[in-house]
């Protein structure tokens, strides 16, 4: 899996990254890295939008036209990566694989039938009555047509109208149908040649949407049933939908104007069952434990349930990370050290290692911690009874740990420095060994210091 960039953000020169099983992205800050994952991200899952024009269906990463003759529409569609211009500061770059790509590279074939139901659209007093309307569409390569199917007994009008009118339904209802095809395939593909069968971002900022999804999550499961017995039983209910509905809304309307955390949100909403294998290897970030007790996703210590409004930041950053990781994925995952302690960042590098024998990642990092650590692993691959020897000085007893990580001991680790608008790959010896622009800051810090100490009359650091 590929990125080659000309120029994008704050990257200004010709670079090129190749994604290992897992991949880490360092350097300053604005230097690129999120725009890099983001890249990524959405080269292999395009966004819906829904533009509509009278012979024209802009949804994003794919654009349609049609023609309409009497009952019939003919349409035609290409793929389009305009949608990118929404999602990533200008520039130039291209990916392989590539969802665009693909659509291009490959022909859909499909004939089915459906009827269009309570149509809420406009129409002239003669279509009165008209509430189902059964089409069929035929898709031939990029090109294709839908025919209406229309009782005779409506007057001309009536037909001229719907015919206009059911198109803006129709084509937009199809373009979405075909992108949903190419992406059923994509997946196919993804998971044939790079072992992929889902693409995931967990982004900055997660924990707020964590939350709010547990939180919505709570109410759901709290909502009282329909077959409420007392009068107070449904107006409770009544209330219960109403608050649900209104947060909602609100969520929405505060999420819409991040894509990703938009995006982040629908993935783990509604999510409750938990990855067993997953769990074992996060559970050394969780001092107590997460369960599943009346269908909601509940924090517990001491044998007592925890609010999640109550637990630490650290708590639900792990959460973040439980309901979005599975097996056999591609997770982009901004800054991990997010939240966590030294101690913390130290597991969560031992863990992300782990979990690469069954995933692919790629990480954005500010941390030296994870980045050292994950930098010595990759380059000296200990056994798992030498990581039991850290893990035993760290208070952690996880043998499932160890060995994971011996396991992903023949996993590619890949790291790219960006800085200064451009990307270079590192080996995991160069960043064991230290990178400048990282250890230079160290460097001045603590030479300020000796400085510092020795004009305060302190003893020479040399002696």
């Amino acid at each position: 899996m590929r990125l080659k960039i000309t120029s994008l953000g704050p990257i200004t020169e010709r670079s090129e990254i190749e994604l290992g099983d897992l991949t880490v992205f360092f350097g300053p800050p604005n230097s690129g890295k999120s725009t890099a994952l983001k890249a990524i991200y959405y080269s292999l899952h395009p966004l819906l939008s829904n533009e509509m024009k009278d012979t024209f269906v802009n949804l994003g990463s794919l654009k349609l036209e049609y023609v309409t003759k009497d009952n019939i529409y003919e349409f035609k569609f290409h793929p389009s990566t305009d949608y990118l211009k929404d999602l990533l500061p200008e520039g130039e770059f291209s990916a392989d694989p590539l969802f665009v790509k693909f659509v291009e590279e490959n022909s859909l074939f499909e004939n089915f039938k459906d009827t269009l139901v309570n149509t809420s659209i406009m129409l002239p007093s003669e279509c009165k009555g008209v509430r189902e309307v059964p089409y069929e569409a035929e898709i031939s390569g990029k090109t294709g047509k839908v025919i209406l199917h229309l009782t005779n007994e409506l007057t001309p009008k009536c037909k001229e109208a719907l015919y206009t009118e059911l198109g803006k339904i129709i084509m937009p209802t199809l373009g979405k149908r075909i992108i949903n095809k190419y992406m059923e395939k994509f997946l196919e593909y993804l998971r044939k040649e790079e072992k992929v069968s889902d693409v995931v971002l967990i982004p900055y900022s997660r924990s707020f949407v964590t939350f709010e999804a547990l939180t919505f999550a709570e109410l759901t499961a709290g909502k009282t049933s329909s077959t409420a017995s007392s009068l107070l039983d449904i107006i409770q209910s009544i209330a219960s939908a109403f608050i649900l509905g209104l947060k909602f809304y609100s969520l929405e309307n505060i999420l819409g104007d991040i894509k990703e955390l938009e995006i982040y949100f629908d993935k783990i909403k509604g999510r409750s069952e938990i990855s067993g294998r997953i769990y074992k290897l996060l559970k050394p970030l969780i001092p107590g434990d997460i369960k599943i007790l009346n269908d909601k996703l509940t924090y517990i210590e001491g044998d007592k349930p925890i609010s999640w409004k109550y637990t630490s930041a650290s708590i639900m950053e792990v959460v973040s990370l439980l309901l979005s990781v599975g097996e056999g994925q591609l997770i982009l995952y901004e800054e991990p050290e997010t939240q966590l302690h030294e101690r913390l960042q130290v597991l969560m590098a031992l863990i992300l290692y782990a979990m690469s024998s069954f995933n692919k990642f790629a990480i954005t990092t500010h941390s030296q911690t994870i980045l050292y650590t994950l930098s010595f692993i990759a380059y000296l691959k200990p056994t798992a009874e030498e990581v039991k020897k850290l893990l035993d000085k760290l208070g952690v007893k996880n043998d499932e740990l160890a060995k994971a990580i011996e396991e992903a001991n023949n996993k590619k680790v890949k790291f790219y420095y960006f800085h200064d608008g451009k990307v270079e790959e590192k080996s995991a010896e160069e960043v064991s060994k230290g990178i400048p622009g990282i250890t230079d800051v160290m460097d001045i810090e603590l030479s300020w210091l000796s400085e510092l100490y020795l004009s305060r009359g302190g003893k020479d650091a040399s002696s």
